[in-house]
């Protein structure tokens, strides 16, 4: 017995789990089955059905009784029959089909229900739609599925299609704030209100509404795709885009980037026509600034194509800031751009721009369904970084501006590098019919473009090369051939003379070295110690300072060449540096030093209080 008790000590059998028996594998039924849902019971409140029900609000709101008859099947298609009876109805009733996933030619973009996704990358996603825009800026756009689906705006959607035809009512103006506005949020006030606010909307009588009503107006066009027209759609986004801008600025951010989604997802041009009165606040908040522009920059205005293009800004100039020209800047400068845009925007436009690639999640940061979001492809040519273009539009600004300030007697000019001559041409051929008596005409001649043209120069007195900027490039070796001829041939000159009377030759002589050395003595003085404070001379070296103090304290061009004699250094080269510097500072932006009658250098009048 004992021995028998010990073997069933090691025997562990009753410690290992029973096994269950399998469980059986059930089909699953996919049969579709018919639900009958009655009216909600009277005598429960709005409180005890919950407060997302929508069905009961939809009913108060709209004054019907609601007769809901539905087909749901194990794939969610949901077909919905309502009939309202009531006061609102007239006596008669309203029929609407509800489909949760019409399947329409405008809803072909959405991820069928059974299919499963793929979290597909960019670059290897099948598009589902493909296509060439016959104009503009862009060049191909592919659009293809969201890679992994999501749920939580599906009932957005259908709210959307359940209210699209529901007429609003005149109601007292009710506020609403919600960060992300959905129907299920709002009160029944506030429903109320929003359906007769959308009621004036879609007239074009803009009724006083929170930002939140307005933005659940563009999340419902977005998602509606199948119930709106796509061309209606976006006319009204644009409609209460250019309505309501003012109130509230980020529409702006906002409605750039969702309007140019929802015109390359249904192939649509840019509402340009539309949107002409705000065009260049749009171009300043859109990514895809190409998408609202044309190739030859006509679409946009010749200020925004400046704005766009131009490395330099004409606004910023200090004449054009002054009172007594701002008003001919204004006018003047995208007058003289816009007359050669029109003329040969050609060779502004396509030939220079470079292809670029970007993708684009559409209407990010919006309430978006899974079936309605896309990602989109687009190839373009760029408008902004292409560098031939910025450099043919940056030196083309400043040649107008230049011209400008001739016009208007202004001496100081910017420092203009190379441009097209039939680009200059254009430019002179619009200031001279503004300002003709600026200018006279010479013999004809014959463009680019085949036109004939009459070669137009500066009239009257005026001497236009004297007021021009200085040569971009300078050779140094020809500079000191030059010197050195020149002082050789003074040498010649002051032997013979010396020869001849070499007593009054030599008190001649004296007498001006004298002058010179006083000349120099005296600018010397006036040279501050410390010329490393702000502004201009917090860019120049030591030298290029003094001699900049130099020229400003009147001395004249033997005064000049003695202070650059004794510091190895060349004028030209100096006045070259000081002027770069000048244009490069934002207190002046032009050139100070230009060349004087006596052949040395004289300061720009205009610079002088600046300068002192």
């Amino acid at each position: 017995m004992a021995e028998t008790n010990k073997d069933d000590f090691w025997d562990l059998s009753s410690l290992v789990p029973k096994k269950r028996p399998p469980v059986q594998r059930r089909e699953r039924d996919v049969e579709t089955v018919e639900i009958e849902f009655g009216a909600p019971e009277a005598s429960r409140t709005e409180t005890q059905r919950g407060r997302g029900s929508l069905s009961a609000r939809f009913r108060e709101v709209t004054g019907a009784n609601v007769n809901i008859n539905a087909n749901v099947n194990i794939d969610r298609n949901i077909n919905i029959n309502v009939n309202m009876t009531g006061s609102s109805g007239g006596g008669g009733g309203i029929d609407i089909d509800i489909d949760n996933d019409t399947d329409t030619d405008a809803d072909r973009l959405r991820l069928p229900r059974r299919e499963s996704v793929s979290r597909t990358s960019r670059t290897t996603a099948e598009p589902i739609l493909e296509y060439e825009p016959e104009h503009g800026l862009i060049k191909r756009v592919r659009v293809m599925q969201w890679p992994s689906r999501y749920s939580f705006y599906e009932q957005f959607r259908f709210d959307a299609k359940r209210y699209a035809d529901v007429k609003g009512h005149e109601c007292e103006k009710v506020d609403f704030f919600s960060y992300t506005p959905q129907y299920r949020q709002m009160s029944k006030a506030q429903l109320s209100y929003y359906l007769w606010w959308r009621e004036n909307a879609r007239a074009g009588v803009w009724l006083p509404a929170s930002f939140s009503y307005v933005l659940l107006y563009v999340y419902e066009i977005i998602n509606l795709r199948g119930v709106i027209a796509p061309e209606d759609g976006v006319r009204s986004l644009c409609a209460v885009w250019l309505a309501y801008r003012e109130k509230d600025k980020v529409l702006d951010k906002y409605l750039s980037e969702w309007v140019a989604d929802y015109c390359l997802i249904n192939r649509l041009q840019a509402p340009l026509e539309q949107l002409a009165p705000i065009l260049p606040a749009v171009l300043e908040a859109a990514t895809l600034k190409e998408f609202y522009m044309s190739g030859d920059g006509g679409s946009i205005g010749a200020g925004s194509w400046m704005d766009l293009s131009s490395d330099y800004h004409w606004q910023k100039s200090k004449f054009a800031l002054e009172e007594k020209t701002a008003d001919e800047y204004k006018r003047h400068m995208p007058g003289a751009v816009g007359y050669v845009i029109e003329r040969r925007g050609d060779m502004l436009s396509r030939g220079s721009m470079r292809e670029a690639v970007v993708s684009r999640d559409a209407f990010c940061g919006s309430l978006c369904a899974h079936n309605v979001k896309c990602r989109i492809d687009i190839e373009y040519l760029s408008y902004v970084r292409s560098r031939e273009l910025r450099s043919t539009a940056t030196e083309l600004v400043k040649y107008a501006e230049n011209k400008l300030r001739s016009c208007l007697g202004i001496k100081a000019r910017l420092r203009v590098g190379e441009l097209a001559p039939d680009l200059a041409s254009l430019v002179d051929e619009y200031f001279a019919r503004e300002f003709p008596t600026q200018f006279y005409r010479t013999k004809k001649s014959t463009r680019a473009d085949g036109e004939n043209s009459d070669d137009i120069v500066f009239g009257g007195d005026y001497d236009g090369s004297m007021y021009e900027a200085l040569s971009v490039g300078m050779d140094a070796e020809s500079a000191a051939e030059i010197e050195r001829a020149s002082w050789a041939s003074t040498e010649l000159l002051t032997e013979t003379e010396a020869e001849a009377d070499d007593t009054d030759t030599t008190a001649v002589a004296d007498a001006v070295e004298d002058a010179v050395e006083n000349a120099v003595e005296v600018a010397k003085a006036e040279i501050s110690d410390d010329v490393s404070g702000g502004g201009l001379y917090s860019r120049l070296d030591g030298d290029a300072a003094g001699f900049l103090r130099l020229v400003l304290a009147g001395a004249g061009v033997d005064a000049q060449g003695e202070y650059c004699r004794e510091r190895g250094i060349y004028a030209d080269e100096v006045a070259a540096r000081i002027n770069d510097a000048a244009t490069e500072t934002d207190e002046i932006g032009d050139i100070v030093l230009e060349a004087g009658g006596d052949g040395g250098y004289a300061v720009v009048e205009d610079y002088r209080q600046d300068l002192e």
